[in-house]
């Protein structure tokens, strides 16, 4: 039973990564992203991945959107699905080479109120959350690409013939 709680405990403390992919993660500055959401997914982003001299650039571009779906007979139930989508790519400052590059996206539905300020303040709810969580699958995404052996052979230290 305490094994179940302290999964549960652990499972709500983020992403966390291992001591070469933070040494990587350091290295990498985040671009600016439009939008509040984006500032607030920027800094989110910055916090977590901690850059001291960056190596590497990240940049982000956000789509939301969000459908109506009116429900009933009389239409009298609306609810709200709304997508956010992320399109990420790393390069290196340096060569501009493009080191990785992916795509995410988030879904979320709530049923709409009569209440204006209701809407809005689930409505920007929503959306904070949507970042953070697409903020967390990129920094997964990163560790993959840092741990993966194709990364691991590329940045291998050049070894010299003593001759």
């Amino acid at each position: 039973m305490l094994f179940i709680i302290f999964c549960v405990l652990l499972a709500g403390c983020g992403v966390d990564v291992s001591p070469k992919v933070r040494q990587e993660f350091s290295k990498i500055e985040v671009a600016s992203i439009p939008e509040k959401i984006g500032w607030q997914m920027k800094d989110y982003l910055s916090y977590r991945l901690k850059p001291s001299c960056p190596t590497y650039r990240l940049e982000i571009t956000l789509e939301q959107k969000d459908y109506t779906l009116k429900m009933g007979r009389d239409a009298r139930s609306v609810m709200v699905h709304f997508v956010t989508i992320a399109k990420y790519t790393l390069k290196n400052i340096l060569t501009q080479k493009i080191m990785t590059s992916g795509k995410c996206s988030t879904h979320n539905a709530r049923l709409l109120t009569p209440s204006f300020y209701s809407q809005t303040v689930a409505d920007r709810k929503i959306k904070e959350d949507n970042a953070l969580r697409l903020a967390d699958f990129i920094i997964r995404d990163l560790e993959h690409f840092f741990l993966s052996p194709s990364w691991a052979i590329q940045n291998m230290p050049k070894t010299t013939a003593l001759g």
